[in-house]
């Protein structure tokens, strides 16, 4: 992968649109993929906790990640995002949460 101010695995607070591209709300997501020009490669993060799918992977608040509380990342819920819509860096994803994250993306790759 290339060089990045934002390296696989960290977590950062991006403006996706609403369906409409009229408006966009800022939301937490993990960036998996940094080697698309000018774009990141990522996954969305929600604060809804009911693990709906076998895809889905809890995230408990840490210093490490600066999550605001207990949150589900939806590994089979990617986008590609511009550069220029990241607002900041929220923090990164300790060692266990970017293993249960690769297995949990090499499943949603495996069922495809």
């Amino acid at each position: 992968m290339s060089e990045s101010v934002y390296p696989t695995g960290t977590i950062v607070l991006v403006k996706f649109p609403f369906a409409e591209a009229t408006s966009h709300k800022v939301r937490p997501a993990i960036v998996v993929n940094t080697d698309l020009p000018q774009s990141l490669l990522v996954l969305y993060i929600t604060s809804n906790t009911d693990i709906h799918s076998p895809y889905d992977v809890r995230l408990e608040p840490s210093v490490t990640n600066n999550l605001q509380k207990t949150s589900t990342a939806r590994t089979n819920r990617l986008t590609v995002t511009a550069v220029e819509d990241v607002v900041r860096r929220l923090g990164q994803l300790d060692e266990v949460d970017h293993t249960q994250i690769k297995n949990a993306l090499l499943k949603v790759a495996q069922d495809f």
